[in-house]
């Protein structure tokens, strides 16, 4: 019996720290996107989808170098973020087994992780389309890219209302983060109205995401 206790805190004390890694890393995941972003972003490089392919072409053809390193550190951010999504399902789970809202995390989480790597490779195509001179090429990439960041909102109003619920009703986090956050998804979930900048709001979860995961990385799971 002594043994099966020892055994057993040893591998709590082991989920406690990877839980811990994981969050870290996720940390880390959400500073990467947000450089891969500013990186891929064509309208910050004075570009929008109304332009001729020509004057894509003109304009972010000396960048092609940047779209390439977007592609790099993107899909570096969606390995990363794949932990830290991990690490805050199992946040949510405690010790026990699998709980809806840490399903639920997960679910959206493979989705963002997923829409990461569509937007490296979306960099990646458009640096060979502005190396290979084509214009239409580019200029349909423009558009997707201009437009892809909404994409992210559905499954961070996901991830969030879960994170809230589990906080609020099962103090997986802090309680009165778990109030802000529920904030938050409402205002999130309000976005998905056409009259807002959806595609803006979203990128805010990836502020959310790091303090989340640093809060995670600085108050350990309770040993069970």
């Amino acid at each position: 019996m002594t043994t099966r206790v020892m055994g057993s805190g040893l591998s709590d004390a082991a989920g406690r720290w990877l839980e811990a890694l994981g969050a870290l890393c996720g940390a880390a995941g959400a500073v990467l996107f947000v450089v891969g972003a500013v990186l891929s972003d064509v309208g910050g490089k004075g570009v929008n989808p109304t332009q001729s392919g020509e004057h894509v072409l003109a304009i972010l053809g000396p960048a092609a170098a940047s779209f390439h390193l977007a592609t790099v550190v993107l899909t570096a951010a969606s390995v990363a973020l794949v932990a830290g999504f991990v690490a805050l399902s199992r946040r949510l789970s405690g010790s026990g087994p699998a709980s809806p809202s840490s399903q639920l995390v997960l679910i959206g989480g493979t989705v963002l992780v997923g829409l990461a790597l569509l937007l490296a490779t979306l960099s990646l195509a458009l640096a060979v389309a502005l190396e290979s001179r084509s214009g239409s090429a580019a200029l349909v990439l423009v558009n997707v890219l201009w437009e892809i960041f909404r994409l992210f909102l559905a499954p961070a109003i996901l991830v969030t209302w879960a994170t809230a619920w589990a906080s609020i009703r099962d103090g997986a986090l802090p309680t009165p983060f778990g109030w802000i956050t529920a904030g938050y998804a409402a205002l999130l979930t309000v976005a998905l109205l056409p009259v807002f900048p959806a595609g803006l709001i979203s990128l805010t979860f990836i502020a959310w995401l790091m303090f989340v995961s640093l809060l995670m990385a600085a108050q350990p799971r309770r040993a069970s």
